[in-house]
């Protein structure tokens, strides 16, 4: 059974947020220390809790989240 989800529109800055977030693979994670390491990478009015819910919670990735994240992914 193939499953599809509407595709959000992701900036290119959630894009890099997100996979950042996947990274961690839910380990304690320190938003400071995160926006840090992406300073370069992000804009500077970058604001991680203006990411839509569906893709993103309490920092860690819904499931719509991962397959914007890592499109590839087996979950």
């Amino acid at each position: 059974m193939v499953f599809t989800f509407k595709q959000l529109k992701l900036s290119e800055a959630e894009q890099v947020w997100l996979n950042a977030i996947q990274e961690f693979d839910y380990a304690n994670l320190d938003i400071k220390s995160l926006k840090v390491k992406l300073w370069s990478r992000l804009p500077k009015d970058f604001e991680h809790t203006k990411i839509d819910i569906r893709l993103l919670r309490e920092n860690h990735l819904t499931l719509v989240g991962l397959w914007h994240a890592v499109p590839d992914s087996l979950f």
